[in-house]
């Protein structure tokens, strides 16, 4: 529940940011000592984001559920690459653009109509351009601070004016100025929904006096919307656990009764955070989330938008705030997949899951204080190095229609009856034999299949006195059941060793590769040159483990040009 926390009023001003750090992964390893030495995991290697994020990108997916479906557009960083990175992936993978005004409200120039601060129309601008033409727009706009206790400040933390600071009731003056900014945004945007109070119904609960003025500010605002707009679904936006409180329900009737959705916002592995705040207790999973929305079910009857949600792959605790809640990459995939049933099902107007890339270069930016950002941390699809997270792949599937690469039936029918070995091989202990499989033009290929057991599953294969026809380029065809990326790296005679970034499909895809494609493990300079003749064994690695908690097996098959069995 983003908005409660004033807090994070810094991390929500980032969203609009313009650019990202380049991605690195940083993979570490160490010797193993014994009869077989295991090659050392590969030190450091920067790799862009476009690379990691290719294949996940580009295409125009829509929901397969009967409804709306998007990923908010939050950057991972704020120092270089790309929002393009994160805007990539949100604008090909749902058919849904999110746009949230949350960042206080220009209330002067809103009232006055002089025009709005050049920042503000840019960072519109921003929006309506990373909007891809095949999305509809939800555009959310919060009337009220980021704890939703009373009336916004201006925009991007500027000081509100005395009309709305040391307002005791809703006057003229602010009816007026919210009216005016929602409906040059609404012309801006041309949204097909609009939220015109994010969160804004945990006031029910908060404070009743300003409930009531709150309500006001929405019944005068819904009806100017209409007045212009008429076909324009209109709604206001509650905190799931909050609505089902006590009494909230009922406090909220002629709201609801006004709308033409009601949004929610739900995080529910964020159940010791509701406890704390709003006396809510959730169960455990999976009851966790589908006890709230059988509720919601039961006792809304407009149509119901998931404005905001996501879960954690991994366990979230806040020591100042007394937190720990436990998370999962296995039950982030379970709330994905169920999620997507209950769209089906209950027939949702549209569905935003909150984090595309884990942030936590962004959050170790920030002072220790604001400690209280761990709690969506690890609500992405992707990880901070983006790697994807088994919950992605759920979430193309369940959502999207697009299913998984699977191969594992080609790969054994190539392997017919698995006739030959590979002689000159070592592997990890998650790896089977590997064998000889047919390639391309019936050339030799490695199958190599295995189980993710340690940070860095491998397989490495001596190609001494193969690589000699090796010149300029070093040439092979990959294919996988994975399109995660693979590490491959070159050890020369002399120790030497270089890195380069392996990106397999589910079909074959040919990769050449020219001494410019690889990167030196400084730890390993002898002379600094990549000498593909001299090149004495040939490894692939997979740190899916470690770097996004991978799991069950993998199958990968390689052909190298000029290596066989």
């Amino acid at each position: 529940m983003l908005s409660m926390i004033n807090t994070l009023s810094y991390l929500f001003r980032v969203r609009n940011a313009g650019f990202i750090v380049l991605a690195s992964m940083l993979l570490t390893g160490c010797e193993e000592e014994g009869p077989e030495v295991a090659p050392s995991a590969p030190s450091v290697l920067l790799v862009g984001a476009k690379e990691r994020l290719r294949g996940h990108v580009g295409e125009k997916l829509k929901s397969v559920v009967g409804s709306k479906v998007g990923i908010m557009p939050f950057p991972p960083d704020i120092t270089a690459e790309a929002v393009d990175a994160c805007r990539s992936v949100v604008s090909s993978n749902g058919d849904l653009y999110i746009v949230q005004l949350d960042n206080g409200i220009p209330w002067e120039a809103a009232l006055s109509g002089d025009g709005y601060d050049k920042k503000l129309l840019d960072e519109w601008k921003s929006h309506r351009n990373s909007r891809s033409s095949h999305q509809d727009l939800y555009l959310a706009i919060a009337p009220l601070k980021m704890d939703r206790s009373y009336w916004a400040d201006g925009y991007d933390g500027a000081l509100a004016p005395k009309w709305v600071r040391d307002a005791g009731e809703l006057n003229d003056q602010m009816v007026a100025a919210y009216i005016n900014y929602t409906l040059e945004a609404v012309e801006y945007f041309g949204p097909d929904y609009l939220n015109v109070g994010v969160e804004a119904g945990e006031l029910a609960e908060k404070d009743a006096a300003l409930w009531r003025q709150m309500e006001l500010l929405y019944a005068r605002t819904y009806d100017a919307v209409k007045a212009r707009y008429p076909d324009l679904m209109v709604g206001m936006s509650f905190t799931l656990p909050v609505l089902m409180a006590e009494g909230n329900l009922e406090k909220s009737k002629a709201v609801i009764e006004k709308s033409d959705f009601v949004g929610v916002s739900f995080y529910p592995y964020l159940d010791d955070f509701y406890r704390s705040t709003s006396g809510i207790q959730l169960e455990g999973p999976p009851d966790q989330w589908r006890k709230p929305l059988n509720w919601l079910a039961e006792n809304v009857s407009k149509p119901i938008a998931i404005c905001e949600t996501a879960y954690s792959s991994e366990d979230v605790v806040v020591k100042a705030w007394n937190l720990d809640m436990s998370a999962s990459p296995d039950l982030q995939v379970e709330y994905v997949e169920d999620l997507a049933r209950y769209a089906a099902r209950d027939n949702y107007l549209f569905t935003v899951f909150f984090l595309p890339i884990d942030y936590d270069r962004l959050a170790a930016k920030l002072p220790e204080s604001v400690d209280i950002m761990a709690l969506w941390q690890s609500t992405g699809f992707f990880d901070m190095n983006y790697f994807p997270k088994p919950a992605w792949y759920s979430y193309r599937k369940a959502w999207l229609g697009r299913e998984r690469g699977v191969v594992e039936s080609a790969l054994q029918s190539s392997q017919g009856e698995k006739a030959g070995s590979w002689a000159g091989v070592t592997a990890s202990s998650g790896s089977e034999a590997p064998v000889v499989g047919e390639g391309p033009g019936g050339s030799a290929s490695l199958v190599w299949q295995f189980e993710y057991r340690s940070d860095f599953e491998w397989i490495q294969l001596d190609v001494s006195g193969l690589s000699e026809a090796w010149s300029d380029e070093l040439g092979l065809n990959i294919r996988s059941d994975r399109s995660t990326a693979l590490l491959l790296q070159l050890t020369e005679a002399s120790g030497e060793k270089y890195f380069a970034v392996l990106e397999p499909e589910v079909d074959w895809r040919r990769v050449e590769l020219a001494v410019e494609s690889f990167s030196l493990d400084e730890g390993t300079r002898k002379n600094g040159m990549l000498e593909l003749g001299e090149v004495a064994s040939v490894m692939l690695a997979d740190g899916g483990v470690k770097d996004s908690g991978a799991s069950g097996s993998r199958t990968v098959e390689v052909a190298i040009e000029g290596v066989s069995p």
